[in-house]
């Protein structure tokens, strides 16, 4: 045979004819993943036959050997072959064993074994026969079956294709493992003796040798990672006037502070960092000046990654970023629910199919100096066993990841979480910066429910960027909450006797509570109370009922009343309570856990007024608490709040007692399932046991519905165009049809989604009419009225609703 090919194409007449050389391809592979990998790494684990280097060398040599077979060759060019005897992954992964068997370590030989027979799948867990027959006695028989047969038909051309390999003696190492023993090992290693480092050293050799495949596949350039300069904050800063203030001062203050930890002589040592700071104080710019200055002093020029909680925070981040770092050509990209997978790119430019896999590509692996992305995607690449999840994973081997926000983890989640960013630090060389305005206890959790348990501690190894956090809020007297809990508030007409108590025509007011149905009769209660009184004051109205189409406009608006002093009221949910950079004179809040209390607090005197100094932040109680967060929330709430005042020099402590106090009553029995899954490598086990690929960030809702609303004409074409993408059957035109759709309709068609509970949907259509089943259910233009009223969002009156309503925010 004269040429192998690892892809191919079809000619305009429709023929199959080979597109890309096998062993160009191999060395393709090989050298991206070489050249991702970061040096140095330690897993715990001294492998003294070979190295980690070596060892992935190896991934890349033999991954696609088993493509060389006749029968793979038939298929990449279109002849009928036995779908079985096609399979090219598992004959090189068995192949690399018999070698790492022979010459190294019969774990190493397993793990590559694992990590090249899943390179095109998703991982899963050792000893499932589902996914393995070696596991099995008479799965083992069928796998030997097919392997001589592929082997039969590679035979004859070994001594070219060890020439093309640069491998002698591959004769030597043809031949299935010995079924038995395999087994008894795998069963005695991996159920017997689960070892933490095998998750993160498997996840991190799998990443890089399927990013580099799916580079190379797609001829997608590896970016190389530039030098930025580290005084990229300060020139910013500096390009405008401050004004002479004490807010200025003390963010001044705070980033020379945070700065100055870089003077340490231990501070490369170092891999966890907190900035526990007040809002307001500058945490986005001082920790981009901290991770610039940092990344100087390593070698390579890291990437940085920064993970977010929502997206209207990620967007300004992300702009943020951009303004600071676009003198310096740095490339930022941005990967969440909105992102532009063109950016500036030009329409001619565009090469359909292989133009879209690029971008598609780029972003995917974050191909970039700096990342902006969300906890979705961040925390689900950490734990995952997808495989499109998991092209990623070693991009945060050796970077600076940000996290903000962090609050904002589900408390549950935190032991386990804790723990997976302290074994990344030791194993991986990440470095992690970890900021707040409340003080969550993500490490102390992790060290008393697991990493105590392991002989270890992550709190001993974090560095504080700021020595006296308790000082910066101790600075700051912008706001005050009042417990107004002894108050009746049987239903939601009662509020308006307190509400005109307390407020006053020349304040704007913020009001936020627990439930979308609590915010919506509360909206119709105040803007019908208003009327009455013919009082001027313009009310709005904010949810994740609204569509965000239709949000963005509202909060822009509120700040031009804001500005103009047209003293605006918004009742809204905990939609509002981070990244909202909204500034009210007062505000109230329904109970709930202190950390969201104290985010809504940072929404009024913003700009640290003084003839605005103590605004008050009111908390009542509607007795919605206890249904949305629970009993232990509820009562730690009403108790950490008290009856007195509480100045905003008071915050940090009262944060701190509150997270300490519901910390030692929550239950963390999924971190503790999650930690066993990845000891034990379940990557996919039973519902039962956790396994890693049931990890996620926001809780999966059986109760509720996409729901997309055509809302205007520009609504009506981009669910069109969407109904034209999925119902092409042209690969090359569908290819085409999802690069423009990505380019030109995507954000508007994710701006006019909302989750609904499912018994408000009633009798809506499936957004695919000829697939009942379709997850995205519909609201056409002519019908929005009946479905939608400006401006509380989705009408919730179609049907009863069930006695627990579920957490909209």
């Amino acid at each position: 045979m004269g040429n192998w090919f690892s892809h191919a194409r079809e000619t305009e007449e429709g023929q199959r004819i080979g597109s890309k050389l096998l062993y160009v391809h191999t060395n393709g592979v090989t050298r991206n993943a070489l050249n991702r990998m970061q040096p140095n790494l330690s897993f715990g684990k001294n492998w003294e036959k070979i190295s980690i280097a070596e060892f992935i060398r190896l991934l890349g040599v033999f991954h696609d050997l088993g493509k060389y077979t006749l029968f793979f060759q038939d298929y990449l060019l279109g002849r009928n072959v036995d779908p079985t005897l096609k399979q090219h992954a598992r004959f090189g992964a068995m192949v690399l064993y018999n070698y790492l068997e022979k010459n190294a370590d019969k774990e190493l030989a397993y793990l590559a074994y694992f990590i090249v027979k899943n390179h095109h799948r998703n991982l899963h867990n050792p000893n499932r026969i589902e996914d393995d027959k070696l596991v099995s006695a008479e799965g083992a028989l069928q796998v030997e079956e097919v392997f001589e047969q592929q082997k039969k038909s590679l035979l004859p051309f070994i001594n070219p294709i060890k020439q093309e390999l640069a491998f002698e003696k591959l004769e030597e190492i043809l031949f299935t493992p010995a079924g038995k023993p395999f087994r008894l090992w795998l069963k005695r290693e991996f159920n017997a003796s689960p070892q933490v480092y095998r998750y993160f050293f498997i996840n991190y050799c799998f990443s890089l040798l399927i990013e580099g495949d799916k580079l190379d596949a797609s001829e997608t350039p590896m970016f190389n990672l530039q030098e930025l300069p580290e005084e990229a904050v300060e020139d910013f800063i500096n390009s405008f006037p401050q004004a002479p203030n004490k807010t200025n001062d003390l963010r001044n203050a705070v980033r020379q502070e945070v700065a100055a930890n870089l003077n340490r002589t231990d501070i490369l040592k170092k891999k966890l960092f907190l900035l526990t700071a007040p809002t307001g104080i500058g945490k986005t710019l001082t920790a981009l000046d901290f991770a610039l200055k940092l990344r100087a002093r390593l070698p390579g020029n890291p990437q940085i990654i920064v993970g977010l909680p929502f997206i209207n925070i990620i967007e300004q981040t992300l702009g943020i970023y951009e303004k600071v770092l676009s003198p310096y050509n740095a490339k930022v990209l941005g990967h969440y629910q909105y992102a532009d997978l063109f950016g500036e790119q030009s329409d001619n430019n565009l090469d359909e199919e292989h133009g879209y896999h690029q971008r598609r590509m780029e972003l995917d692996t974050w191909q970039s100096d700096v990342v902006v992305t969300s906890f979705v995607q961040l925390l689900q690449t950490m734990v995952s066993s997808r495989n499109k999840m998991l092209l990623k994973f070693n991009h945060l081997a050796g970077a600076i990841v940000i996290m903000d926000e962090v609050q904002s983890l589900r408390l549950e989640q935190t032991p386990f979480i804790g723990a997976v960013l302290f074994f990344m630090s030791r194993f991986l060389d990440t470095r992690f910066v970890l900021m707040t305005a409340t003080k969550p206890l993500i490490f102390e959790l992790a060290d008393e429910h697991i990493l105590q348990h392991e002989g270890m501690s992550a709190k001993k190894e974090v560095c504080h960027l700021l020595n006296d956090p308790e000082y910066y809020f101790a600075q700051f007297e912008r706001t005050q909450i009042i417990p107004l809990l002894n108050a009746s508030l049987n239903d939601t007409p009662s509020f308006i006797a307190l509400f005109e108590d307390k407020w006053t025509t020349d304040q704007s007011c913020l009001i936020v509570v627990n439930t979308v149905n609590r915010s919506l009769e509360l909206y119709q209660e105040v803007a019908g109370w208003l009327r009455k009184k013919g009082l001027k004051n313009p009310v709005y109205y904010l949810s994740t009922n609204v569509i965000p189409l239709i949000r963005a406009d509202v909060i822009n608006q509120i700040k031009k009343d804001l500005k103009d002093g047209l003293h605006p009221i918004l009742i809204s949910t905990q939609v509002v309570e981070a990244g909202v950079d909204l500034d009210f004179d007062v505000g109230f809040r329904d109970l709930a856990p202190i950390d969201s209390i104290v985010q809504v607090a940072g929404r009024i005197n913003r700009e640290n007024t003084p003839a605005r100094r103590l605004s008050p932040l009111y908390v009542l109680d509607f007795g919605d608490c206890q249904r949305i967060y629970g009993p232990i929330t509820e009562f730690q709430a009403k108790l950490s709040l008290g009856e007195a005042p509480i100045p905003e020099p008071a915050y940090f402590g009262l944060i701190e007692t509150y997270f300490w106090n519901i910390a030692g009553r929550n239950a963390y029995d999924d971190s503790l399932k999650l930690f066993r899954a990845i000891k034990s490598l379940e990557y996919n086990a039973s519902q039962e046991n956790s396994p890693i690929s049931h990890f996620q960030v926001i809780p999966f809702s059986a109760s509720t519905l996409s729901v997309y609303l055509d809302w205007d004409a520009e609504g009506v074409a981009i669910r069109e165009f969407y109904l034209s993408v999925l119902r092409e059957k042209d690969r090359k035109k569908g290819f085409a049809l999802k690069a423009e759709f990505d380019r030109l309709y995507k954000r508007g068609f994710h701006q006019r989604i909302i989750a609904v509970p499912k018994w408000y949907c009633g009798d809506l259509n499936s957004l695919l009419p000829e697939k009942p089943d379709f997850p995205i259910r519909f609201v056409p233009l002519e019908e929005s009225n009946v479905w939608y009223t400006h401006p509380t969002g989705f009408n919730r009156k179609k049907e009863k609703q069930p006695m627990h309503e579920a957490v909209v925010l």
